[in-house]
């Protein structure tokens, strides 16, 4: 769970520190944790790649089940599984 608030806090310093590891431990500092703390994050820079991709595919899904699916309900098209 703290890991978690650790990688979505990191991303919002991405602008600032790109996909690094300083964008993680200014995710940390953000939240007033201790630096000790950015050792939850162990894959680093990769791991926040992931999680990013992660919510994106995440949003993106959600955002399909709910606009493109009931349309394609509608209109009696076969919904991929």
């Amino acid at each position: 769970q703290q890991r978690m608030k650790i990688l979505s806090a990191s991303l919002d310093q991405v602008h600032e520190y790109g996909w690094t590891d300083d964008a993680i431990a200014a995710g940390v500092l953000s939240l007033n944790l201790p630096p000790s703390t950015i050792g939850l994050v162990s894959g680093g820079p990769s791991e926040l790649v992931s999680y990013f991709m992660d919510r994106c595919n995440d949003n993106f899904e959600m955002k399909l089940k709910e606009k493109c699916i009931p349309s394609w309900q509608e209109q009696k098209t076969p919904v991929p599984e």
